[in-house]
């Protein structure tokens, strides 16, 4: 594949983000800003309504105004929630923080592999993605790595330092450039959401998605580590036991290039 602008662009992005420093204590870390778990849970339950309410609007946006302004909005308020979550003393705040994460997460979510694909084309579409899929994780694989070490000075520094390569990954999204293919209007968006919403085996296809991720999400992000307190596990092994548990997802790039031999059923 030739060098691409917009594809080189999406990879740095997602290797950015994946730069989570906080990420092996983010329990704790919420804890120390005197939350409890049920805050928690209570915030992210809000968060995960909020990420599929604000996915409509956004993408009636999106059809609009095109693919960059949204992934330079959407960016941009990442950077900021996580200037936010690292001035956060309160639940008010912890709670503004994920609100403002919604409106990026649900920006991005599906312009991100729009903007992939009209940049690549179908032809390199799938080992693009895969490429661009493990580089999040292996940004945040280092990320992990290091967290140890910089908790063991101090966990707002893990926080702290969160924030410059999301500023960067925000910073990215201004030199993407528009790709040529004829914008949509809010009623292609409708309509398809008509569509989505009159097959019921799509709906229970991204309520079984949705599902799986956000258990994944609480067990792998919020209940081990208090698991892990429990145990007598010093807080400097969190990230190496992350480290290995993600490990697996890198593979998971990798299958995408067999799926022409394999075949895919649809739904």
């Amino acid at each position: 594949m030739s060098f691409n602008r917009n594809y080189t662009l999406l990879r740095i992005i997602a290797f950015l983000q994946g730069f989570v420093f906080y990420g092996p204590i983010a329990t704790i870390y919420r804890q120390s800003r005197v939350i409890s778990i049920y805050d928690i849970f209570l915030i992210e339950s809000i968060f995960m309504v909020l990420t599929i309410l604000f996915e409509v609007p956004w993408g009636i946006f999106d059809d609009r105004y095109g693919y960059k302004i949204t992934l330079v909005i959407s960016l941009f308020m990442n950077f900021i929630s996580k200037i936010v979550f690292y001035r956060t003393y309160s639940f008010q705040m912890f709670l503004l923080e994920r609100v403002i994460l919604a409106v990026s997460v649900s920006g991005v979510s599906g312009c991100d592999v729009a903007l992939l694909y009209s940049s690549v084309g179908k032809s390199d579409y799938e080992k693009a993605y895969g490429r661009y899929y493990a580089l999040s994780v292996v940004g945040f694989l280092i990320a992990t790595s290091l967290s140890w070490h910089i908790a063991s000075v101090s966990m707002e520094l893990t926080a702290y330092l969160t924030i410059y390569p999301y500023g960067i990954a925000a910073a990215a999204a201004f030199f993407i450039k528009e790709p040529r293919v004829s914008k949509g209007n809010a009623s292609n968006t409708i309509e398809t959401l008509k569509m989505a919403f009159a097959n019921k085996r799509i709906l229970m296809f991204l309520f079984s998605m949705a599902l799986i991720n956000e258990s994944t999400h609480a067990i792998t992000t919020f209940l081990n580590q208090i698991q892990y307190q429990r145990s007598g596990i010093y807080i400097k092994y969190y990230g190496i036991i992350l480290v290995l548990v993600e490990l697996p997802t890198l593979l998971s790039s990798k299958p995408i290039s067999y799926l022409k031999d394999m075949g895919k059923k649809s739904l």
